[in-house]
């Protein structure tokens, strides 16, 4: 049976950490149902949840890999245009570690082995098969380029599922133009991650942007599944993201 390491947790929540949640009433809502068959991507792009900096005061969390499954909390800040600071908690309340993530650069300070890992957005890439760019499409939103985002897509159905290329790597996208939300993501993997499937569930809307409160992710390699469910959070929000290493620990680099 595999180890499921702290460092895996870490990476599987910082690959969701956007997605969040907080119950509001269903009047006043906002309608994406467009008016015709045609549907510009732009539309959905102002529905992005990574528009808005916000504080996720608490997650729960389940991963599981191997018939093996690991419970946790998770508290996440996000401030614009990238910045994510994560926080792991065991179910206690003891903090296991946290992690400072941009699209180019993590550092992970691991209370349980005293190590402060550090990496970059090529070696991240290159150990774990994760590109940090893509982090905001794991979370729910639309990542496309410039390019893309003035297209039309074909809503006549309800659902579409356009096949976009993000720098090198392909992502299908199911897309609910009611919802005016992805509600599913298949990004395409390599030798060392497997292809990622992400489904998301139980829209809600906060200050007129709607997003999942839950999200589950799952590969066709590792036999990993994470599954998440935001319990609270404060968005818009305003405040620090305080990264303090653990004094004396050991620095090693992800290569």
């Amino acid at each position: 049976m595999r180890k499921v390491t702290l460092i895996s947790v870490l990476i599987g929540i910082i690959a969701l950490s956007c997605s969040v949640s907080k119950k509001t009433v269903s009047e006043n809502l906002p309608s994406y149902e467009p008016a015709g068959s045609s549907y510009a991507l732009k539309e959905i792009l102002r529905n992005n949840l990574s528009n808005n900096d916000f504080y996720i005061q608490r997650a729960d969390v389940r991963l599981t890999q191997e018939n093996m499954a690991v419970n946790f909390n998770a508290s996440i800040k996000f401030r614009r245009p990238d910045s994510i600071l994560v926080s792991v908690k065991a179910k206690t309340g003891m903090e296991a570690g946290r992690a400072l993530i941009t699209r180019d650069t993590i550092i992970i300070n691991d209370r349980i082995n005293k190590k402060v890992i550090v990496g970059d957005a090529k070696s991240i890439r290159k150990k774990y098969g994760i590109d940090p760019g893509y982090i905001f499409a794991l979370l729910g939103d639309l990542i496309i380029s410039e390019a893309e985002s003035v297209r039309d897509i074909n809503c006549s159905k309800g659902m579409i599922l356009p096949t976009l290329q993000v720098n090198d790597k392909r992502i299908e996208y199911t897309i609910d133009c009611s919802k005016g939300k992805v509600v599913k993501a298949s990004f395409e993997g390599d030798i060392r991650s497997g292809n990622i499937m992400i489904a998301y569930s139980d829209f809600i809307t906060v200050n007129r942007i709607r997003f999942p409160e839950k999200i589950e992710v799952s590969d066709d390699m590792n036999n990993v599944t994470i599954l998440i469910t935001i319990r609270k959070i404060d968005m818009p929000w305003e405040g620090p993201l305080k990264f303090i290493t653990g004094s004396g620990y050991k620095t090693v680099r992800i290569r």
